[in-house]
């Protein structure tokens, strides 16, 4: 599964686990924006409850910052867990809401940015329609 998807779905994958060996887990992110790739980073560092935002990691302003001119769109989306359940290695067919929401750039300062961030995320919340479990 993981060589599928580094290889075939070009995942680029953070090591969270070599964060206290002082590695730079953000290095092949890094990479890949400097090659122009487009990257989709989950800034909660895993899929929260399904029910409510869990707190924002800072490494995704790590990395508009190192990039300030590359767009930062938040997107919600909404039943996911549904879909790919932790602990699941296949997807089940079952619908997503998909809201994306306007571009952000950094603006020189982490704690404004990621508050934006927040705000621009729990406002595209609101808008997901109701969860039916049928």
């Amino acid at each position: 599964m993981a060589w599928f998807s580094r290889n075939v779905l070009n995942v680029v994958p953070v090591a969270r686990d070599k964060v206290a060996a002082g590695e730079d887990i953000l290095a092949p992110a890094r990479e890949a924006l400097a090659a122009g790739d487009i990257l989709l980073i989950f800034p909660e560092g895993t899929r929260g409850d399904g029910e409510a935002m869990a707190r924002l990691k800072n490494g995704v302003a790590r990395l508009a910052a190192a990039f300030p001119l590359a767009p930062i769109v938040p997107i919600w989306l909404q039943g996911a867990g549904r879909v790919l359940p932790k602990g699941a290695h296949l997807p089940v067919p079952m619908n997503c809401t998909v809201l994306v929401g306007e571009p952000l750039h950094w603006g020189g300062e982490r704690a404004a940015f990621m508050e934006d961030l927040r705000v621009r995320l729990e406002a595209l919340h609101a808008l997901a329609p109701p969860q039916r479990w049928t």
